[in-house]
C-alpha cells in the first residue's frame, strides 16, 4: 500500500531593465508526503522544499550572457 499526496508551485517574474540587462526572481514549494506499508515496514513522513533565486544577466554582446545569482 502506498499513498502520495504533492503538491507544487512555482512563481517567476522576469523584470527587463532595458535592452541588455534584467534580472528574475524565482520562488517555488513542494509539499509531498506519503504513508506506505511493504513487506511489515511502515513508512509515514511529510516534506516541505522551498526554493528562492535571484539572477542578474547582461547581454554581452550579440552572443555571449553574463549572469550573477543567488540561491
Amino acid at each position: 500500500m502506498v499513498k502520495s499526496d504533492r503538491e507544487e508551485i512555482m512563481l517567476r517574474w522576469i523584470h527587463e531593465v532595458d535592452g541588455e540587462n534584467h534580472w528574475q526572481a524565482t520562488y517555488s514549494r513542494v509539499d509531498h508526503s506519503q504513508e506506505s506499508y511493504y513487506e511489515g515496514f511502515d513508512y509515514d513522513n511529510t516534506d516541505v522544499i522551498d526554493f528562492f533565486d535571484f539572477k542578474w544577466t547582461y547581454a554581452v554582446n550579440g552572443e555571449h550572457l553574463l549572469s550573477f545569482g543567488i540561491d
